[in-house]
């Protein structure tokens, strides 16, 4: 049989949303096994992974390029919803402050679950229980792609 070629276009954007399901299950049958705290270390990858990806997604959209030279495009991202200043975000933040405060609240939370993600898939022993950071993960993946969908949703400053 002749298999299609591949071509980006034939392939559907993968929903990076999907992930929280996937957090959602790990940590909800975390208990039912011997290998929860496993379990809950992926969840809290997954629950970074669905608003890193997002956040990328809508920000490359409006016109952000990670430096394709080996630097690291997480700490990249952060930056740039944090340090609006030449990019689009810039027009959005003279229509409303709180295009503003969402920015640097999607930077900041970004880089936390960001470090709580590197500490769970790395550290042989964690510093805190990942059951109790699990939950605070997932919640604070989800605010961070309802505020990007907000900035993304901002009317620009039209001067």
């Amino acid at each position: 049989t002749h298999s299609p070629k591949y071509h980006p276009d034939n392939l559907a954007m993968f929903n990076w949303q999907d992930f929280h399901q996937v957090a959602d299950y790990l940590q909800d049958h975390a208990s039912d096994v011997d290998c929860s705290e496993a379990m809950q270390r992926s969840a809290i990858s997954r629950a970074y992974y669905a608003a890193f990806g997002f956040a990328r997604q809508i920000a490359e959209h409006m016109g952000f390029i990670p430096d394709q030279y080996g630097t690291d495009e997480h700490r990249q991202l952060q930056k740039w919803y944090d340090i609006p200043e030449g990019n689009s975000i810039q027009a959005k933040i003279g229509q409303s402050w709180d295009v503003a405060i969402h920015c640097r609240d999607i930077s900041k939370d970004l880089n936390r679950l960001h470090k709580w993600r590197k500490n769970a898939d790395y550290d042989q022993k964690l510093t805190w229980p990942p059951g109790e950071i699990l939950s605070q993960a997932i919640d604070d993946s989800r605010k961070i792609i309802e505020k990007v969908a907000l900035v993304a949703n901002a009317p620009e400053d039209i001067e």
